[in-house]
């Protein structure tokens, strides 16, 4: 932040941004930031400033961190079979017979 003359106090800044956040959602943003980005504010005073700059850098860095979220970067994941292998027809008289033997015994 190098010009004075740019400077926007924090208290103006909800009217500039769209779905108007409140003030100490704004201060928030300030002092704790979202994620790791942090909106670049000074304090003069009793009061606190930042500038259009800072705004516009601040809300590139949230919507960049947003993207890399949503579209995390994609691996090549192992090859692997979609469907089951088929059991053959002996396979399968001898899995329906040992069903029917542990049906039929007693329990225990």
């Amino acid at each position: 932040m190098n010009e004075l003359a740019d400077l926007i106090e924090l208290t103006d800044v909800p009217a500039l941004l769209p779905h108007h956040p409140s003030y100490p959602t704004v201060f928030r943003w300030a002092l704790h930031g979202i994620g790791g980005v942090r909106l670049e504010a000074v304090r003069l005073g009793r009061r606190w400033f930042t500038n259009r700059a800072a705004l516009d850098a601040f809300s590139r860095a949230l919507a960049a961190q947003t993207i890399e979220r949503l579209n995390p970067p994609t691996t090549p994941a192992a090859p692997t079979s979609k469907t089951k292998p088929k059991r053959t027809a002996a396979q399968l008289a001898r899995d329906l017979d040992r069903a029917e033997r542990e049906f039929k015994r007693p329990a225990r």
